[in-house]
């Protein structure tokens, strides 16, 4: 099982910074969770 966290910011078109968190984990199947100002962002897989 491999994990790895990332973190940083990104700046909105306002100007504003927001917080940004991801955790990458798996071992045969990968899985991703992202994280803006700590609320799970959700996506949808395209094929």
């Amino acid at each position: 099982m491999i994990e790895s966290d990332l973190t940083g910011h990104i700046t909105t078109e306002k100007g504003e910074r927001k917080n940004i968190k991801m955790n990458i984990s798996g071992a045969f199947k990968v899985s991703c969770r992202v994280f803006i100002d700590d609320k799970n962002m959700t996506f949808e897989k395209i094929k």
